[in-house]
């Protein structure tokens, strides 16, 4: 029997197969939402501390990672990168090719923030703002700096260049999680795999 027709043949139980699938995934994401009171920023030491457990965790899984799909990638892939940064910008991660990368990290959090209020009299009416001079010490670091935990999944695009999906990683996070966004970004490598995505140089 033909591909074709095994397919049509197993709609039915594809079909049920893919409703499960469904159901599964839309009760994580009740799960996940009903925790969304713990999607908080750190602070503090929390931040380096929370990075080092995820450097701990993620390793072994990345790790693994590579080696499942050694023998697809490019001559000396893949290669796990640790910046060795304990603070902001620290980051662990595995590189699939010089085009395909994933990546845990701590990252400054990024949302909107309130203009800071205007200087009073004529500075503040110009819309002067007063910076810092050469040779002027700099500003001691905010210990209170809002950080949380990312996933940067980064991928190169002929048309567009560097393309980065980022999603921030559940403050309460599991080995669970941590294999699920690793499935989620070689799902769709798979897909560059197949249609032979690995071997073009990225231009500047």
């Amino acid at each position: 029997m033909s591909e074709t027709a095994d397919g049509a043949a197993a709609g039915g139980a594809g079909g049920a197969g893919w409703a499960g699938a469904l159901a599964t995934l839309r009760r994580r994401a009740d799960a996940l939402r009903r925790n969304g009171d713990r999607w908080r920023p750190l602070r503090g030491g929390d931040g380096p501390e929370a990075l080092a457990r995820v450097r701990r965790e993620a390793r072994p899984l990345l790790e693994a990672l590579g080696e499942a799909y050694r023998d697809l990638l490019p001559p000396g892939y893949p290669a796990l990168d640790d910046n060795g940064i304990a603070g902001a910008g620290g980051s662990i991660g595995l590189r699939l090719s010089r085009w395909h990368a994933v990546f845990f990290a701590l990252e400054h959090v990024k949302r909107k923030q309130a203009a800071p209020p205007k200087p009073a009299g004529l500075i503040g009416a110009l819309g002067v703002t007063r910076k810092r001079l050469p040779g002027e010490p700099l500003p001691p670091p905010d210990p209170n700096v809002a950080l949380e935990l990312t996933v940067l999944a980064l991928r190169w695009d002929e048309s567009r260049g560097w393309v980065e999906v980022r999603r921030p990683l559940d403050p309460a996070w599991t080995a669970e999680t941590l294999q699920e966004h690793l499935t989620a970004y070689a799902l769709g490598f798979n897909y560059d795999v197949a249609a032979g995505l690995l071997g073009s140089d990225p231009v500047g």
